[in-house]
């Protein structure tokens, strides 16, 4: 299962559209063939593989693989057993380690968290906590003042305000005066600890900077709706 799931397409994907067609063909005849559980943890080699396929997928980058999985039906709030982490949680662990081909990853983020909101509600998707009573957010926030080079934050940067975008886009049943709230509460959100996750973004120059545009959007009669979820995933300069 590990090896067929590394076969699928990531943001280091060097392979042809065909090639990349087949690998997801292989993942989905086994799904199929072996009536794979999706909630079953995967047995691995290395304990820290041990988790359920979907969190591998969202961990790994294989956004192509979680689409997959996603025509078989998963719970996009599954969590892990020891660290309560969410597929989305997993995301964040790949950007904690995987900050080159930077536009490439951006892709891929967005179209994992595409394929979860699928599954749930963005507001779900994002306020789930993990054992530490982080949210999505909270570990962006950690990230964005965390020590790491220019480039990698700017993408925390932006990957947090598709995030928000995700949260704000108007629905039918949801006024532009509650986004904004929902927004609001998720700044004001604790962890375990007692951290708001504003209080995490004010720890840095870029995270006041991210506060200061989040909290004009809340001024604001109509969110900015930014490029990333129209598919145009560009750094900012």
């Amino acid at each position: 299962m590990v090896e067929l799931l590394c076969a699928t397409p990531d943001h280091l994907s060097a392979d042809t559209a065909i090639v990349e067609d087949k690998a997801c063909a292989d993942l989905k005849d086994y799904l199929r063939k072996n009536r794979w559980v999706i909630s079953e943890v995967v047995p691995a080699l290395k304990p820290s593989l041990c988790l359920p396929i979907v969190h591998l997928a969202c961990l790994l980058g294989k956004h192509k693989a979680l689409e997959v999985l996603s025509e078989f039906g998963f719970h996009a709030l599954l969590r892990t057993a020891n660290t309560e982490e969410t597929p989305l949680h997993m995301t964040v662990q790949l950007l904690r380690y995987q900050t080159f081909n930077s536009i490439f990853l951006c892709d891929v983020v967005v179209n994992i968290v595409k394929t979860l909101n699928q599954h749930i509600h963005p507001i779900s998707l994002f306020s789930a906590k993990d054992a530490k009573g982080n949210s999505v957010l909270h570990a962006m926030a950690e990230l964005i003042s965390s020590n790491v080079p220019e480039t990698a934050k700017l993408l925390y940067v932006y990957l947090f305000r598709v995030f928000v975008n995700f949260l704000m886009k108007e629905r039918q049943y949801i006024p532009k005066s509650g986004s904004r709230q929902i927004l609001s509460n998720c700044l004001k959100d604790c962890n375990k600890a007692g951290q708001e996750v504003k209080s995490l973004l004010q720890k840095s120059i870029h995270g006041k900077q991210l506060l200061e545009y989040l909290n004009g959007l809340m001024q604001k009669r109509r969110p900015e709706t930014p490029s990333e979820t129209t598919g145009k995933t560009a750094l900012p300069l």
